[in-house]
Order: C-alpha cells, then structure tokens, then sequence
C-alpha cells in the first residue's frame, strides 16, 4: 500500500505596514487664507490600509493632534481626501486661516512625514475693471444694393467692342 501525503499551502495576506512617500524632506506647501489644502501622506502601497494614522500640528513647540480626533479650530475642518485608496492617508484642511501657519506631522505606523504650511493673506484680485460704455449701439449705414452687370474680364469687352 502506497500512502501519499498531500501538501496543503495556505498563503495568508499580512499587511506589511505603511511605507511613506518621501518621508525625508520637509515639504513646503503655500496657501491663501480662506482656500482649502490637501497635505500629501501617501503609502508607498496605495491599497494598503495602515493601522494608528494620526496627523499632528506643530506650533511654538506645541503639539495638537487635529486628525482623528478634531481638536480645536480643527474640528469640522479636516477630512482624509480619499476612501477609495486606503493606503492615501492625504488630509484636506478647509477654509484656512493665518493661525493654519505651522508645521504639521502624517504618523503611521512607525513612520512618519512633515510638511511647513504657510498661509498668506487673501489673494489679490484685480480691481483694474474696464469701462464700459452704456449708450446704445449706433445705428449702422445700411448699404446700398446696387444691380449692376457681373464684372467682365477684359477680353470679354474687347469682342463686344470689334
């Protein structure tokens, strides 16, 4: 009698975590007051769904967490930009003010990302407006129709002539 042995493999999916998109630098991001940012935070696997995302705002050496939790003037102000895409851990802050300026902080996992935001005073909108003029249109000459003879070439009129 011949015994087989059956090998069976069976291949779990362990998520490896979240690998940030250029986590070196620090990147400068300038805005408007009263203008929404989206501040980047992306996994370097956009279908992977990291565990402890938490976004924090530094200022004078002071630490708020504004995501999850909405602290603050936060509160009602920031969104993650996409849930089609778990692993774009992107935040969306809206109708920005001065005290916005700072440094903010993606934290996943055990990594991490730091962006500077500057936020300008509102954009200049051009107040060159062009004059317009409100008398009516002019009436236009209405032009003569004239019935003349087409134009001949002037081998045409010289046969008429001989």
């Amino acid at each position: 009698m011949m015994k087989c042995l059956y090998l069976v493999s069976v291949v779990f999916h362990v998520a490896a975590g979240c690998e940030l998109v250029k986590k070196t630098a620090v990147e400068e991001v300038t805005v408007f007051t009263g203008e929404s940012v989206v501040l980047p935070c992306v996994c370097t696997d956009i279908q992977n769904k990291p565990q402890g995302l938490k976004w924090a705002f530094y200022r004078n050496n002071h630490a708020q967490e504004i995501y999850p939790k909405q602290t603050g003037h936060y509160r009602n102000r920031v969104k993650l930009v996409s849930n089609n895409s778990p692993g774009n851990l992107s935040l969306l802050i809206s109708h920005l003010t001065e005290e916005d300026q700072g440094n903010y902080r993606c934290f996943v996992q055990a990594d991490s990302r730091d962006l500077r935001l500057s936020v300008k005073g509102r954009r200049k909108i051009s107040t060159h407006w062009r004059k317009t003029d409100t008398k009516p249109p002019s009436k236009k000459p209405q032009s003569k129709t004239t019935h003349s003879p087409p134009a001949s070439s002037s081998t045409t009129l010289e046969q008429e002539r001989t």
